[in-house]
């Protein structure tokens, strides 16, 4: 896995995400189709927000999602301090911004209209 720094993204890109609360906040990597964001019963220890790209979301029971630009995945287990609940798998090559719990954690707390954001994503998902 190559690390690689990019322009800051812009709020396109990820809806609700002021990209001044992204300034030193995670980093933005190219992964490549196959590459596994996120493994069933794995500690969370990254939230990934998808920037270009696709991955798709499975469970013992199968494909669960397919997930784009703007998407977070593995906040739960980050959040929550669970195992994860699913795989996540990018299935193009993909650029994504990976946040350690403390940035993430960081960007909750100091952009308000983000934290809206992943609530309703979180309430959707439980609905």
């Amino acid at each position: 896995m190559k690390l690689e720094r990019r322009p800051l993204i812009n709020r396109d890109a990820i809806p609700g995400v002021d990209p001044r609360a992204l300034v030193g906040c995670g980093t933005t990597v190219d992964l490549p189709a196959g590459y596994v964001l996120c493994r069933t019963g794995e500690v969370g220890r990254q939230v990934f927000i998808l920037v270009e790209g696709k991955a798709s979301v499975m469970t013992a029971d199968g494909l669960v999602a397919l997930i784009g630009p703007g998407d977070v995945t593995g906040e739960l287990s980050v959040m929550y301090g669970r195992p994860r609940n699913a795989d996540v798998v990018c299935t193009t090559d993909a650029t994504v911004r990976v946040f350690t719990p403390q940035e993430f954690r960081s960007l909750r707390h100091n952009d308000p209209e983000f934290a809206a954001s992943l609530d309703d994503v979180l309430a959707a998902r439980a609905a």
